[in-house]
């Protein structure tokens, strides 16, 4: 199982199949929560090199969050913050499309985007740049296939957390083979446990 790479936790969710649509009732979520995925830290740096100033601190890190709805569609989020040696890239892309939940030939719940339509924007130091992202790269870029596992962990009292891996990157990842999975391919997305 994926969560055996992250810590000992019980499986919440396995595929079961709607007679309308693919997309588990479990991965669901109201319009304002996404599943989220961040390595922004809640700390800042301050470049060595520059006088201290509040506005030198900065952030970089990245924030990706995926919403599955019941028509078995699909949206995906990303937002990538980066500066240093006096220059700042912000990016943002929205990539939307059909989403449909199977199992593969070796009985692993699988999870396949089918993404349509989305935008890029781009700001570089103070220069912005937008565009609309052309069918070639939704097909070869945002179009991919996903093992995955909804778990709660023990420990973490206040998360839902979502794992999944890469299948077109990581083709030979199978849940059922001990050491085919890797720690560092597993992405972690979580939603808060309304109480």
């Amino acid at each position: 199982m994926l969560y055996s790479f992250m810590a000992p936790a019980k499986p919440i969710t396995t595929l079961t199949k709607d007679t309308k649509n693919t997309t588990p009732e479990s991965l669901l979520t109201e319009d304002s929560i996404y599943w989220t995925t961040s390595t922004f830290s809640s700390l800042k740096y301050a470049s060595v090199t520059e006088a201290p100033d509040p506005e030198s601190l900065k952030d970089a890190g990245m924030v990706a969050k995926f919403k599955f709805k019941k028509d078995d569609r699909f949206e995906l989020l990303m937002y990538v913050q980066s500066d240093g040696y006096g220059s700042s890239t912000e990016t943002w892309t929205m990539i939307e499309g059909d989403v449909e939940f199977v199992q593969d030939a070796r009985g692993q719940n699988v999870f396949i985007t089918h993404a349509d339509k989305g935008n890029h924007r781009v700001v570089k130091n103070g220069r912005t740049t937008s565009r609309k992202i052309q069918q070639g790269e939704l097909e070869n870029e945002y179009s991919n296939t996903y093992l995955w596992e909804r778990i709660n962990f023990p420990g973490d009292k206040n998360r839902t957390w979502l794992l999944t891996v890469n299948l077109d990157e990581h083709p030979a990842a199978c849940v059922k083979v001990q050491g085919s999975i890797d720690r560092s391919w597993v992405t972690k997305f979580y939603i808060p446990i309304v109480k």
